[in-house]
């Protein structure tokens, strides 16, 4: 049987897409079924230095100076695909808009017996900006939706990363028709082969700390960092800790320092590790703390809501990306997007023990994997 050739195109790659979905789940598609994958990207100062793989997934950069019009770029992909279109069993991209679905579409029409699979990591804003778009009748506009109709009509399998996202997409009158008979859900799951090949087992209960734990860009729009300082200002620590691991964003730092001249109480409870970018020290985090937090105003699913309950954490989150379905079975709880005293009184519930937070004994995480999640791709792989 010939090997199958897979490829993903992305329009942005640097080194800290190799622990995230861009190469896991290549990376997973590869271990479960076989055959080669390669990750098409464009290479330019910040990400000239990656190496030719990773993980057995070869790396094809293409030269593009981040100076030049993305055009460029699209060309060159363009290019690309006129010469190997036909020997890709299956290509796949990311995010519902034209400047990846230009890359399917081309795709298609140059191997029409190919499959195209979109992974849309698309939060919930996107589909209403998707919706209005759709139902704008400018003649520029009504001109675009013809290309996207075409895209739309020609990829075999579209996965979004929540039911969220999901219902949203399929209950909407203006995107339904186009999805609803190849749309799923894969969740993003854990790097099951790098956490046994690194040696962690997660702890149990007893054996975790008193630690609040959350990962991110802090103080980035998204992540709403704020948010979760102005709760944590009056939580009653006792023999607690919160470390906040994530690299400090532009102008965020004079943030934190006026945070503790106004509560110098709380330099030694609240801790900024910076960013960790080694996993085994990322997961050792997670693996010792008993709740993570998530204060963000926006994501497509939380990579770090699986990582948290993989080394079952307790989870207190907004109502963002997938965080309805990541505690669904009980191991978290939702908080409010806007005001921190929510969290505040959970928090301190927790640390007074009028909350329980040792819920996982009849929780399955097995299916938070990515060997389990690409399995979902079946119906265009095998």
């Amino acid at each position: 049987m010939k090997e199958k050739n897979f490829t993903l195109i992305v329009n942005h790659f640097e080194r800290e897409h190799f622990s995230k979905d861009v190469v896991l789940v290549p990376l997973y598609i590869q271990r479960v079924y076989g055959g080669r994958f390669t990750i098409v990207y464009p290479q330019n100062e910040t990400n000239k230095d990656l190496p030719e793989s990773v993980r057995g997934i070869k790396l094809h950069p293409i030269t593009y100076s981040g100076d030049e019009n993305l055009n460029v770029y699209y060309r060159k992909v363009a290019s690309y695909l006129i010469r190997n279109a036909r020997k890709i069993d299956m290509l796949m991209t990311f995010h519902i808009l034209m400047r990846s679905g230009k890359f399917a579409l081309l795709y298609k029409l140059l191997n029409p017996k190919g499959k195209s699979y979109v992974k849309l990591d698309i939060p919930t804003y996107i589909i209403d900006r998707m919706s209005n778009f759709f139902g704008d009748n400018r003649l520029k506009e009504r001109i675009k939706r013809i290309a996207y109709k075409a895209y739309f009509k020609r990829v075999d399998l579209f996965s979004c990363e929540s039911s969220d996202a999901y219902n949203r997409i399929i209950n909407n009158p203006d995107l339904a028709s186009y999805f609803n008979d190849k749309l799923i859900v894969l969740e993003n799951g854990c790097d099951d082969e790098q956490i046994t090949e690194l040696g962690i087992s997660p702890k149990t209960f007893e054996e975790k700390e008193n630690i609040i734990l959350t990962v991110g860009r802090l103080g980035s729009l998204e992540k709403n960092t704020e948010l979760l300082l102005q709760a944590l200002k009056d939580v009653q620590f006792a023999d607690w800790k919160a470390y906040l691991i994530g690299p400090l964003q532009d102008g965020f730092e004079t943030y934190v320092e006026n945070f503790f001249k106004e509560h110098p109480q709380l330099k030694d409870k609240i801790i900024f590790t910076g960013a960790v970018y080694d996993k085994k020290t990322l997961w050792e985090f997670y693996n010792r703390a008993k709740v993570f937090v998530l204060s963000s105003r926006t994501e497509s699913s939380g990579i770090v809501l699986y990582e948290a309950k993989i080394f079952n954490n307790y989870i207190i989150s907004t109502p963002v990306g997938a965080s309805s379905d990541v505690i669904a079975d009980g191991c978290g709880i939702i908080t409010d997007i806007a005001d921190p005293k929510p969290t505040t009184d959970i928090l301190n519930d927790i640390i007074s023990g009028k909350r329980e937070i040792d819920v996982y004994d009849n929780i399955d995480t097995s299916h938070l994997r990515w060997s389990h999640q690409v399995k979902l791709l079946n119906p265009i792989i095998d």
